[in-house]
């Protein structure tokens, strides 16, 4: 299995307020191998760096170095073209400037147009991996110590890159140490030593998630965060988290899926999407007659539908 590690640096929070790609760094990375195959790292070429205190990269430097937004989205994307989905660490920060970029991008630069697919799945190391051990945050730098990996450095984009596949790597070795040891107590025959532990990390991780809200007393707050969820004031006050449905079942506090009328909107424009390449136009009838009768439920009809999409996606590659 391959994946794309991705990390970007950004010259503010906030792609709507004004806030650009200045660095992205991408590796392809084979599970099975424990190994990174490819990988890049590019300045973008932007005017200003408002975040320069925190990434350190000078926007002199930017200005004077930076490639064309389209040439580097393209060499990004041709990159990602090879892997199953994108592995970032806080994933939703940096799925949600790539693909603004990328849409932002396709119109003066149209060989993004045949390589950009908005539906593969983003995978994030901070909340969708269930890595061994345990850490005192969420942090990338707490993850790479708690695996015995050392940090130099931060809050550059291939610094980050190069972390996670350090992590993934170590990922694999204690995994398979664990596994090997199991079998010497408990006899049985030892397993290959090319035996990928991570590719079912990773899938597990690509599972569709549904947006969960928490509803939990203020005191509990610290299970909150222990659990990867988010708090944002915008457009209420709410700790929440896109999960598995099978994952909220198990958590030990209730959560209510999200009404969010922005997140069903975004769902509605992702499923005409969808359907649209399935191209089936009785297919696509029904679904949308569902949706209409019971528009609560979008985001299950989501689902069901990015589930046909991939296995038609899988049966083309196969042919």
């Amino acid at each position: 299995m391959r994946i794309l590690l991705t990390d970007t640096e950004t010259s503010s929070l906030s792609y709507a307020e004004g806030g650009r790609v200045v660095e992205v760094a991408a590796a392809l990375y084979e599970t099975k191998h424990a190994s990174v195959v490819e990988s890049f790292s590019c300045l973008i070429k932007h005017d200003s760096n408002d975040a320069e205190s925190v990434n350190g990269i000078p926007a002199e430097l930017i200005a004077r170095n930076g490639l064309e937004p389209g040439e580097v989205w393209e060499r990004f994307l041709r990159l990602a073209s090879d892997a199953e989905c994108y592995v970032a660490h806080n994933a939703s920060f940096d799925q949600g400037f790539v693909a603004s970029s990328v849409a932002d991008t396709m119109n003066s630069w149209l060989e993004l147009r045949e390589l950009w697919d908005p539906f593969k799945p983003w995978v994030c190391t901070m909340s969708d991996i269930k890595w061994p051990g345990t850490r005192k945050s969420h942090s990338l730098v707490q993850l790479a110590l708690s695996l015995g990996l050392g940090v130099s450095s931060a809050h550059r984009a291939m610094t980050d890159v190069d972390t996670m596949a350090r992590c993934l790597t170590r990922a694999q070795e204690t995994m398979l140490h664990s596994c090997l040891a199991a079998n010497f107590c408990f006899g049985g025959d030892p397993p290959p030593q090319n035996l990928d532990m991570l590719e079912p990390l990773i899938r597990l991780g690509m599972r569709p998630k549904k947006r969960y809200v928490a509803r939990v007393p203020f005191e509990l707050n610290y299970l909150l965060k222990q659990h990867g969820f988010t708090f944002t004031d915008k457009p209420r006050k709410e700790w929440f988290r896109r999960m598995p449905p099978e994952d909220a079942e198990k958590l030990p506090f209730r959560v209510v899926l999200s009404d969010d009328d922005s997140d069903r909107e975004e769902l509605r424009k992702n499923l005409n999407a969808m359907l649209a390449e399935i191209g089936d136009s009785s297919y696509s009838d029904i679904v949308t007659s569902w949706v209409r009768d019971y528009p609560n439920r979008i985001s299950e009809a989501h689902d069901r539908v990015q589930f046909r999409l991939n296995e038609k996606r899988s049966m083309t590659r196969t042919v």
